[in-house]
């Protein structure tokens, strides 16, 4: 019985090593598929980033990346859900950046060969569905596929009104006192424990999220300094919204809707289309070519492309910056 679960894990390793290889170069990446709709929306995706390069860019992954995987879970009707990293190389023309991100692929088992019926960024499925039960991804999959297809076509529609993401001239603040938040100490702080946490706190991840608590420690590490309201594990320190408004109504930070010069080091926080709120904090750390990457627990990630989440995923963004 061992034998066979792990040639079976052998083998859908395999169909997703390839998968990959083969979506990284844009070629033949359908051959490891079985769901037709599903070909039709990676497509949709390419193309639209396509377009992207031409109004502005973003960097590409160059072919050096790790897949790590989190969990195969074998299900009835030759079904199975894996959870899986990619720890990939962003080039440009200066700097090399590691970025990671997570994913999940179901998979159908026909004649002896296992096939992506599913796949997709955790981002996506973190405000939708329980993607970690494996039934309720299975009842809806198809329903997940036809919706992103659906947004996808209308942004392409109208691709022409999309705010591409490119920085704006520097602005200046002036806060009535003197606050001292280094930038540098943050991202250096983000990108440490973006994907190892520091175990000197506790993790939400289980229970609501992590975000707000990873982004909370980062300001606290750059210079924002504890009180009796911001702490660990109150609910400003833990909670999106109520984070931003402890910051901006204490005068420790401003708030805007474009990023800037200003917006590395800042806290980015995303706007979930399904709940209609502020659901998601980060941390942004470099502006790189066209797009600006970020850190972030709760669907891990370092340094990150933010156009691969902005405006595909989250229609709306906001910048609050620590004075």
């Amino acid at each position: 019985m061992n034998n066979i679960i792990n040639k079976n894990k052998y083998l859908i390793k395999n169909t997703i090593n390839l998968f990959i290889k083969n979506l990284f170069s844009y070629s033949n990446f359908n051959h490891y598929i079985s769901n037709s709709n599903l070909i039709y929306l990676i497509n949709l995706k390419i193309k639209y980033f396509t377009l992207y390069n031409k109004k502005g860019t973003i960097p590409y992954f160059n072919s050096y990346y790790k897949i790590n995987y989190d969990c195969i879970t074998f299900m009835e009707n030759d079904f199975s859900l894996v959870q899986f990293s990619i720890n990939s190389i962003l080039n440009n023309k200066t700097n090399n950046f590691i970025s990671n991100s997570i994913y999940i692929v179901l998979l159908k088992k026909q004649f002896n060969t296992w096939f992506i019926e599913y796949f997709s960024s955790i981002d996506y499925l973190n405000d939708l569905i329980n993607y970690t039960n494996e039934n309720n991804l299975i009842s809806n999959y198809n329903e997940l596929i036809q919706n992103q297809i659906m947004h996808y076509e209308l942004l392409l529609l109208n691709f022409n009104t999309i705010d591409i993401i490119k920085s704006k001239s520097k602005e200046v603040y002036n806060p009535s006192r003197n606050l001292t938040y280094n930038k540098n100490q943050a991202i250096h702080y983000a990108e440490k424990y973006a994907l190892n946490y520091n175990s000197k706190y506790k993790s939400f991840d289980e229970n609501g999220g992590d975000c707000t608590n990873f982004v909370s420690q980062v300001i606290n590490y750059g210079g924002i300094k504890t009180t009796s309201t911001w702490k660990p594990y109150t609910n400003p320190w833990l909670r999106v919204l109520e984070l931003r408004d402890y910051l901006i109504y204490n005068k420790l930070a401003y708030e805007t809707y474009t990023l800037t010069e200003n917006s590395i080091g800042s806290i980015i926080q995303f706007f979930s289309p399904t709940r209609k709120i502020w659901s998601h904090s980060g941390i942004i750390t470099y502006k790189l070519e066209g797009t600006y990457l970020y850190c972030c627990h709760s669907s891990d990630k370092l340094n990150y492309p933010l156009a691969y989440v902005y405006p595909v995923i989250y229609p709306k963004i906001r910048i609050i910056t620590p004075y």
